[in-house]
This record gives C-alpha cells, sequence and structure tokens, in this order.
C-alpha cells in the first residue's frame, strides 16, 4: 500500500508542489473533539496500491462513541433508499467528504475494500452504500 509522497505520474489529478498536503492528513481521519457531550468520535484509515483501495473505520472506543451507538432514531438516507440509524448516519456524513477527496485523488479503478468492527462496521456499510449508489 503506498503512502505518500507519492508518485505524480500514476496520478495525474495531483499537483505536488509547494502546497503539498502531509501524508497524516490524506490518510488519517479523525473528528473526534475534547469535549464527551459533542457525539464526535469517528477515527479512519485510508491507504491504496495499484489494485486496492482499503478504507479501514474504528468501531466503539469512547463515550462519544457510545453516544452515537445509542442514537436510533430513524433518519431518510439521502444517499439511497430508506432509513437509517441517525447515529451511525451522523459518523458516516462527518466522513464521506474526506473518502470522496481521497478516491478523486487517488482511484484508478482499483476495486475498494471498506471494513470496520462495531460502530465502524456500521459507518462501513453506509459507506458502500453510498458509494454503490453514486456509481449505478
Amino acid at each position: 500500500f503506498e503512502i505518500l509522497p507519492f508518485d505524480p505520474t500514476l496520478y495525474e489529478q495531483n499537483k505536488p508542489g509547494e502546497n503539498q498536503e502531509h501524508p497524516a492528513k490524506l490518510h488519517f481521519f479523525d473528528d473526534s473533539s475534547d469535549s464527551w457531550l459533542s457525539a464526535k468520535s469517528t477515527q479512519a484509515f485510508i491507504t491504496h496500491h495499484d489494485e486496492v483501495i482499503l478504507i479501514s473505520v474504528r468501531g466503539t472506543l469512547e463515550l462519544a462513541d457510545w453516544w452515537r451507538d445509542v442514537d436510533a432514531a430513524q433518519v431518510p438516507f439521502e444517499e439511497g433508499k430508506g432509513k437509517v440509524h441517525r447515529g451511525f448516519y451522523e459518523a458516516y456524513k462527518a466522513l464521506k467528504d474526506f473518502v470522496q477527496d481521497y478516491l478523486d485523488q487517488f482511484h484508478a479503478g482499483q476495486k475498494i475494500i471498506i471494513s470496520g468492527h462495531s460502530l465502524g462496521g456500521a459507518i462501513a456499510l453506509l459507506l458502500a452504500e453510498a458509494l454503490r449508489n453514486a456509481t449505478d
């Protein structure tokens, strides 16, 4: 799997130079806050090589994760059909732009593998369904 710096000849859409992103900003997502009342604590890792893009979402660990787990009200799934668990959906929405930005830069036809356990598995499922619907 590739960790930046990357080869700009493989990904013409990237413009390395003075404004080059730090690798951690491209590979790691963390929206946690210092306040447990904020209910934000989503972390994910994304990387790739020439055949696979791997996205891994962390599961329930912190108190804020438990708040997301119990926020089970059903809300419309805007990226697909039906309704979804609000806490899981809010965590997915926090992560979706990070994933899309990475895919815009590095997806060159590779298979995408999305994994997670517990809360991370629920977020991974929503992410997979949203990506599948976006390509239909």
